[in-house]
Parts: structure tokens; C-alpha cells; sequence
């Protein structure tokens, strides 16, 4: 009998905390709303959002989702980087789509599955850190990219046009990416690295069965 009653008493401590991981979930009616931020020109997204980023004259943010989810919705910035992520946990029944803008940006962490497509780009020097089923697509032009890649994420950014590229990806995580001078990119375990352009210096180093490989527009 002692038994049955642990075990009734696991299930239902099973059931309570998998109702709880659920969270919030989405009425079904989409709302708008624009906020006021700081200015940034650096972006840290987790969660599960469609996000389109352009570099342009304004700093602005507005996002569409079910009006009972986005209190939960945080944007906040920190030493001048935009931080979007939930405070709870939440299921929306509708994607939840932000619209940002910012006169520069230099530095994109995605982890999660939210798919973030950055344009205008335009700096010397431009970061990405991508870990989880992300996907990142990028347009633009930069001196320097350095690209991280972790999980499953996937990399697109053949119109980001970069002069030196220095990429290290792992897990299932696969980039494309165009460079017109030097690459250094690193690659462990199950995923791909296609480069477009005519690097005169390139250095690999592949560890699993993935492959880097050269390809032509």
C-alpha cells in the first residue's frame, strides 16, 4: 500500500510539474505594441521568436503577440545590449514577431529557437553567438566576422559580405557564408560550412564526418 501511495504521489508530481513547464498559455488574440528603449548594438535573444533587425537612422521596438502574453516578453538593456527573453514560461498559440531597429550593430547571441534576419549591417567588426536550433539569416558588409555556432543552429549569411572570417561550428549546427580574403574555420561533429567567394588564405580543421566546402554563387 505504501508503494501505491509513492508511486500515485510521483505521478501526480509528474503531472503538477509538467502542467507548470507549459506555462502561460496564449489567448489566440494578436495585439501590437510599440516600446521605448535604450539605445544598443548588441542583441541577446532566447526563446522562440521571429525576429527582423534593421540597422537604420532610429532605435525602435515593437512586438506582436497574444495580449495576454506579452507582459511576460522582456526587452531591457543592459550596457547597451538588448536583452529578449520571458519572464515565465509561456505557450503562445501565434509566433510572436518583434520588429527592431538601431542606428549599429555588432553583436548578435541567439540560443533557443527563435529565427532572427538582420539587414544593413555595416561595421568593422561583427560577433555571432548562436547555440540551440536557432536560425540566423545576415545582410550586410563587415571587415571581420567571427561566427560561433553550437547545437543545431544554422548560419545564413552569403550576403554578409566579409572581408575576413574566423568560424568555429560544432554539433548539427551548419553556415553559409561568403568571405573575399582570409578563413579560419573550425568544425566538430555532424555539420557543414559552405563559404562563397575567393579567400587566397584559408585554414580548416575538421573533426566528425562534417564538411567544409568551397561554392560558387
Amino acid at each position: 500500500m505504501k508503494k501505491i501511495i509513492l508511486f500515485s504521489g510521483l505521478i501526480l508530481l509528474v503531472l503538477f510539474v509538467g502542467c507548470r513547464e507549459r506555462g502561460v498559455k496564449g489567448s489566440g488574440n494578436l495585439k501590437t505594441e510599440t516600446r521605448q528603449i535604450d539605445d544598443f548594438d548588441e542583441l541577446a535573444v532566447s526563446g522562440a521568436y521571429n525576429i527582423e533587425i534593421e540597422v537604420g537612422p532610429e532605435t525602435s521596438c515593437e512586438i506582436s503577440a497574444e495580449d495576454n502574453l506579452l507582459t511576460y516578453i522582456t526587452t531591457e538593456v543592459i550596457n547597451g545590449k538588448l536583452v529578449i527573453e520571458n519572464s515565465r514560461s509561456i505557450s503562445p498559440k501565434r509566433k510572436i514577431r518583434i520588429t527592431l531597429q538601431t542606428p549599429s550593430l555588432e553583436l548578435i547571441e541567439g540560443s533557443g529557437i527563435s529565427n532572427v534576419y538582420a539587414s544593413g549591417i555595416d561595421e568593422r567588426i561583427f560577433n555571432l553567438d548562436l547555440s540551440g536550433a536557432g536560425f540566423i539569416e545576415l545582410y550586410g558588409k563587415v571587415e571581420q566576422f567571427n561566427a560561433e555556432l553550437s547545437g543545431a543552429g544554422r548560419l545564413e549569411a552569403i550576403e554578409l559580405f566579409s572581408r575576413f572570417v574566423n568560424i568555429d561550428a560544432s554539433g548539427a549546427s551548419s553556415a553559409e557564408i561568403y568571405v573575399s580574403e582570409s578563413l579560419v574555420a573550425d568544425l566538430s561533429g555532424v555539420g557543414n560550412i559552405e563559404y562563397y567567394g575567393d579567400p587566397q588564405d584559408v585554414k580548416t580543421n575538421i573533426s566528425g564526418i562534417g564538411r567544409i566546402v568551397r561554392r560558387e554563387y
